[in-house]
């Protein structure tokens, strides 16, 4: 080995450990930052599971996050410049806080508070129209002996017998002694 390639890897080798001998804050500089907070109800309970989205403003850029057991979320490594944070969660109205500056190294602390959502209610009703006949003129209807015993009678005329209400059924007659006849027959074939 020459002694321009020993010296070489001497330099090198005293300068590797220079470097590790170099205090960690002298190392590296980070320019980014973090912003913390807690989610709180009305009522100031902390709450957990809420989704938490930080959204940079510069480059709409986000990132999100759930709040831990004690409602509290942290969302580390953020470039500075404008942020909006938004939190949700269901049954709640959301929370924004707009236009928050990150600087850089800086711990950013944004709490937030949610409320109940107004509770609301939709009803669906849907129905089949009936069949309308369009080719002839017949009408049809049946009714089980049910539905006829519980239609409402007139009682004015004495006649209470469930008979006297096949009257209003298309195709029955009745004739002026109170016979009836069922789609043209006699009253005899009742």
């Amino acid at each position: 080995m020459n002694y321009d390639t020993l010296r070489r890897t001497t330099l090198a080798i005293v300068a590797i450990g220079c470097a590790l001998m170099l205090p960690t804050s002298l190392r590296a500089q980070s320019t980014f930052g973090s912003i913390i907070g807690t989610v709180q109800d009305s009522s100031g309970a902390q709450m957990a599971g809420v989704a938490v989205k930080v959204r940079n403003l510069n480059d709409n850029s986000t990132r999100a996050t759930l709040t831990d057991n004690s409602g509290e979320y942290q969302v580390l490594n953020l470039r500075p410049g404008p942020y909006e944070i938004v939190a949700s969660m269901e049954s709640f109205r959301s929370a924004t806080v707009q236009s928050l500056t990150l600087e850089s190294r800086q711990q950013l602390r944004a709490d937030l508070k949610l409320e109940l959502a107004e509770v609301t209610q939709e009803v669906n009703v849907e129905a089949a129209a009936g069949t309308v006949n369009t080719e002839n003129g017949v009408i049809g209807d049946t009714k089980n002996f049910k539905q006829v015993v519980q239609l409402p009678m007139n009682y004015r005329g004495g006649a209470d017998s469930p008979l006297t209400a096949l009257v209003a059924v298309p195709g029955v007659q009745q004739d002026s002694g109170g016979n009836q006849s069922i789609g043209g027959g006699t009253p005899a074939q009742i």
